[in-house]
């Protein structure tokens, strides 16, 4: 998705249902309380107890949105979250 950068992504490995993304010009506490406030989507930015990890992943300035899917989400809560970051993405901050 344009404007957006899932970090750690690699497609040969299998992973667990966390999700983290990076926005190209929303910061992550921002799109987190939009999709909170805005769509009623409830994420987690920041740093999540590992601030070494994003010295790493060169997300140490600004942290992460982390998304993580359960058992009783649905197909359309999917579509839900991914219309709604494609339209934050879309925004300039």
């Amino acid at each position: 998705m344009k404007g957006v950068r899932l970090v750690g992504y690699d497609p040969y490995r299998r992973r667990t249902a966390v999700l983290s993304v990076v926005f190209d010009n929303t910061d992550s506490l921002v799109a987190s309380t939009m999709l909170n406030v805005d769509y009623s989507i409830a994420v987690r930015a920041g740093f999540h107890c590992a601030y070494t990890a994003h010295c790493t992943l060169g997300t140490d300035k600004t942290g992460t949105l982390r998304l993580s899917p359960g058992p009783f989400t649905t197909k359309d809560d999917i579509k839900k979250a991914t219309d709604a970051i494609y339209h934050i993405a879309l925004q300039k901050s």
